[in-house]
C-alpha cells in the first residue's frame, strides 16, 4: 500500500522481518502439500493394510482418497470467508492449525478406513481454509515492493511440503509394511502445525490491519503497521489503508456480488487460471509421480522413490527462483511462457509414450525410460518457475476476500476432479491420449493468458481494480492507444512503466471527479 511517489525508497523497516514473517505463516503450506505428497508413496502400504486386494476396487480407492484432501479444501475455502467474520487473520490461522491437528489425529487410526477417510478429509478442510487465509495475509500486509518476492512463497512451502513427504517412500521400499509406520508417516506433519500455531500465538505479533479498521480499533491497526513501516511513512501507509478499508465498506461484497458486472470478468479469470493450473498435466504428476516412474522404469520400485524425491527437489528451487523472475518480467509474461513451455513438454511426453506403447516393447528401453523420466520432472520444474506460484499470486492481486476463497474453492475443486480422473483415464484411454487432452489445455491456457490477463507489477490495489473495471476499461485502453501514438519509438503496449504512468493519469482524472474506484 505504499504510495508512488515513495516506490524507489524502502518504506519498510526490515525485509528480513517481512520474509520472516510470511515464512512462519507459509508452515501452513508445508502441511498442505505434505498431505498431497504423502500418498503418492503410501498407498500400496495402505491398500494392503487395509486388505483391498481387488483391482478395480484399488483404483476406485486411490481416486477417492487421492481426492478427499481436495474435496475438503473445496469446502474449506468456502468457509475461510466466514471464518473473518469471527477471527482476525491470525487467528483463523490457528484454527486452520488445530483443525489440522484433528485430522491427523484420525488418519493415524490406520485400522479404519473409515476414521482414515475422515481424517483425509478433515486435513483437506484445513488446507482450504489455510490456503486462502496465507494468500490473504501476504496480500494485505507484505509491502508493494517485496509483494512479488514474498508472494510465491505459499507454492515454495506447498513444494516443500511434497518432497518431505515424497520422501517417507524410503521407509517403504520392502513390500513389508506395519501400521507403526504408517502412524509414524501419518501423523508427522502434526509437527508443521504445533511450530506454526506457537510462532503465531507467542512471536508474531503482527495481524491485518483491515479487521482492527472493521471493529473500530484504529489505534491498534496504526500501532501494527509501526511495527512493518518506517515512522515517516506511517501516516501516509495508514491513510492509504483506510482509503481501501472505506472503499470496500461501500460496496460491501456478497458471494452473489463478486459474479456482478464490476466484478465478473476478475472472477472468471482467477477461476480460469485454476483450471489451467490442473489441468495441463502437473498435478497428476504431483499426485501419481511414484506410479508414473514405477510404470516407465520396468516396476523397479526402490528406483521409483528415489526418483520421486528427485522430482520434488527440483520445484523447491524453481518456486524460489519464481520470485525474482517475476520481479523482473513481470506475471503475465511468466504465466504466457509458462503455458507455451507446458505445450511442448506435455506434447513430448505424447510422442515417447506412443512409441513406449505402439513399439511392442516387452521392457521399456534405457534410451527411452531415460527421456520420459527427464519429461516428467522437467514439467513440474518448469511450471514450479512459471505459472503455478504466479497463477496463486495474480488471483491474490486482483480478487477481495470474498473473491479469493471462490478462487480457491476452484483450485481445490480442479485439483480433486483430476486427482480422481486421472487414474481412471490412464486406465481406460492410455497415456498418449490422456497426455494430449493436456497438450490441448496448454494451448488454450496459452491462449487465455496472452488475449486477458494484464500486468499488476507495481501497481497498488486500486490501480488493479481499474485494469478490469468495464467502466474504465475504454478509457484505460484510450489513454495506451494515446501513450502509443505520442511516444511509439520508446513505449510499448505491455510495458509495465507505460501502464503504470497510464494508470496514475487515469486515477488522478477520477479522484478530481469524486468518482469511487469501486463504484
Amino acid at each position: 500500500m505504499d504510495t508512488e511517489e515513495n516506490q524507489e525508497e524502502n518504506t519498510y523497516k526490515s525485509s528480513a522481518y517481512i520474509y520472516y514473517l510470511v515464512a512462519a505463516t507459509c508452515l501452513g503450506s508445508l502441511f498442505s502439500g505434505y498431505q498431497i505428497g504423502v500418498f503418492n508413496q503410501s498407498y500400496n502400504a495402505v491398500l494392503d493394510i487395509m486388505d483391498i486386494q481387488d483391482e478395480d476396487d484399488r483404483v476406485n480407492f486411490e481416486g477417492l482418497i487421492t481426492s478427499l484432501i481436495p474435496l475438503g479444501g473445496v469446502i474449506g475455502a468456502y468457509f475461510s470467508h466466514h471464518i473473518l467474520k469471527i477471527y482476525s487473520r491470525k487467528d483463523g490461522l490457528i484454527l486452520s492449525d488445530i483443525i489440522s491437528i484433528v485430522g491427523c489425529s484420525l488418519q493415524i487410526c490406520i485400522f479404519s478406513k473409515y476414521l482414515f477417510i475422515l481424517g483425509r478429509f478433515i486435513s483437506g478442510l484445513s488446507s482450504g481454509i489455510n490456503s486462502s487465509l496465507v494468500s490473504l495475509f501476504i496480500m494485505e500486509v507484505a509491502p508493494i515492493q517485496m509483494r512479488q518476492q514474498v508472494s510465491t512463497f505459499p507454492v515454495f512451502g506447498l513444494n516443500l511440503g511434497t518432497l518431505i513427504a515424497y520422501s517417507t517412500g524410503f521407509a517403504l521400499q520392502s513390500n513389508i509394511y506395519s501400521e507403526k509406520q504408517i502412524i509414524y508417516i501419518y501423523g508427522f506433519p502434526i509437527i508443521f502445525c504445533i511450530i506454526r500455531l506457537i510462532l503465531l500465538k507467542f512471536f508474531l505479533v503482527v495481524d491485518s490491519p483491515y479487521f482492527f479498521f472493521e471493529n473500530g480499533e484504529l489505534i491498534e491497526a496504526k500501532r501494527l503497521l509501526g511495527i512493518i513501516y518506517k515512522d515517516e511513512y506511517i501516516d501516509q501507509i495508514y491513510h492509504d489503508y483506510h482509503q481501501v478499508f472505506i472503499e470496500k465498506q461501500k460496496n460491501q461484497e456478497t458471494f452473489l456480488s463478486v459474479f456482478n458486472y464490476q466484478n465478473k470478468k476478475r472472477i472468471i479469470i482467477a477461476i480460469l487460471m485454476m483450471y489451467f493450473l490442473h489441468f495441463v498435466g502437473v498435478s497428476p504428476i504431483m499426485f501419481y509421480s511414484t506410479k508414473l516412474f514405477n510404470r516407465f522404469t520396468n516396476m523397479n520400485r526402490t528406483l521409483s522413490i528415489y526418483l520421486t524425491v528427485i522430482s520434488g527437489v527440483f520445484p523447491i528451487v524453481c518456486s524460489f527462483i519464481s520470485g525474482f523472475l517475476s520481479t523482473l518480467y513481470g506475471r503475465k509474461s511468466l504465466l504466457f511462457w509458462g503455458m507455451n513451455g507446458q505445450i511442448f513438454i506435455t506434447f513430448t511426453f505424447v510422442l515417447l509414450s506412443y512409441v513406449d506403447i505402439n513399439d511392442s516393447y516387452d521392457q521399456t528401453p534405457s534410451w527411452l525410460q531415460g527421456l520420459l523420466i527427464i519429461n516428467i520432472i522437467a514439467s513440474r520444474s518448469y511450471i514450479a518457475s512459471t505459472y503455478a506460484p504466479n497463477s496463486l499470486a495474480y488471483v491474490s492481486d486482483i480478487c477481495g476476500d470474498k473473491g479469493i476463497s471462490i478462487a480457491f474453492m476452484s483450485y481445490w475443486f480442479f485439483q480433486g476432479v483430476v486427482g480422481f480422473l486421472f487414474p481412471q483415464s490412464l486406465f481406460y484411454i492410455g497415456y498418449p491420449l490422456t497426455f494430449l487432452i493436456f497438450c490441448a489445455n496448454s494451448v488454450l491456457g496459452s491462449v487465455f493468458v496472452n488475449r486477458y490477463v494484464k500486468e499488476t507489477q507495481g501497481l497498488t490495489r486500486i490501480e488493479i481494480m481499474l485494469l478490469y473495471n468495464p467502466e474504465y476499461e475504454q478509457q484505460i485502453n484510450q489513454k495506451l492507444k494515446e501513450m502509443y501514438s505520442l511516444k511509439q519509438s520508446l513505449i510499448y503496449i505491455n510495458n509495465i512503466d507505460a501502464r503504470q504512468s497510464m494508470m496514475q493519469s487515469v486515477r488522478m482524472e477520477q479522484e478530481m471527479t469524486n468518482i469511487a474506484a469501486f463504484n
